[in-house]
């Protein structure tokens, strides 16, 4: 079920979702909502994912006129991004992740466990980071700028 309070079309939506899925992961979120940032911001809280409901939340900025460079808070990588089209699709790939995580890490074969402890949790970001970092180099090569 999609939830989406914004003006971006909900086909878009649906498109950032199949791009950033990532294998394995079909199936494991039943709600995504996306919402809008408070106008002229786009820093801060970006979205989470929720395990025990198996849903999304995405926030989005109502508007971005320039590229933005982002430096990720865990693997340091730094990120441009171009549109809304592109943030959606990484805050996307990040999220949807995690809900990856939150299934294969759990296994008796997964040398990562999820835990509450300061370097899963670590663990977890990188991983959800790196990941998003290259949804979104994949995109933005399909895109125009």
């Amino acid at each position: 079920m999609l939830k989406n309070s914004t003006n971006i079309p909900d086909q878009l939506i649906a498109i950032a979702v199949a791009f950033a899925m990532p294998p394995g992961c079909d199936g494991l979120v039943s709600c995504i909502t996306v919402k809008n940032k408070r106008r002229g911001k786009i820093r801060g809280s970006w979205g989470w994912h929720y395990p025990n409901d198996n849903r999304v939340v995405i926030i989005v900025p109502r508007k971005i006129s320039r590229t933005h460079t982002v430096r990720r808070k865990y693997s340091r990588k730094l990120i441009g991004i171009r549109s809304r089209a592109d943030f959606l699709v990484m805050i996307m790939a990040h999220e949807l992740r995690h809900a990856w995580q939150h299934k294969h890490w759990d296994t008796d074969q997964s040398r990562w466990k999820l835990r509450r402890d300061r370097v899963s949790k670590y663990a977890q970001e990188v991983d959800a980071e790196m990941y998003e970092a290259e949804v979104l180099a994949r995109w933005q090569a399909m895109t125009p700028a």
